[in-house]
């Protein structure tokens, strides 16, 4: 028992990335990196600048709240002249755990 808790210490894991994205210019994917300055002017010069009817924010993940706080803060600018209409749903990712001799792939759902 105590060889397969080491066994699983010393295994890396490896997240795949995330099927390539497919969406219009008017499509906005929430990463962990980036400011909720930078997207809200993003979105603004789409709504604005490109002239857009409809913006999407898209976030997965830990980045759910933060796609959540940046419709906010569009609403909050705009003063009642967009609508937001949020839906949630499930996603499908794998993850590579790499270990000594052997590689293994698990999936698991997220949140998106």
């Amino acid at each position: 028992c105590e060889e397969e808790e080491e066994e699983e210490k010393s295994a890396a894991l490896r997240v795949r990335r995330p099927p390539p994205r497919s969406r219009g210019e008017n499509h906005v994917f929430v990463a962990r990196r980036q400011s909720l300055a930078v997207l809200f002017k993003m979105c603004k010069r789409l709504l604005e600048g490109r002239g857009y009817d409809e913006v999407y924010l898209h976030g997965m993940g830990a980045t759910i709240t933060k796609a959540v706080h940046l419709g906010q803060d569009l609403l909050l600018h705009y003063k009642g002249q967009i609508l937001l209409e949020p839906s949630v749903g499930t996603v499908a990712v794998v993850d590579d755990i790499i270990g000594d001799f052997e590689q293994t792939a698990e999936e698991r759902r997220v949140s998106c």
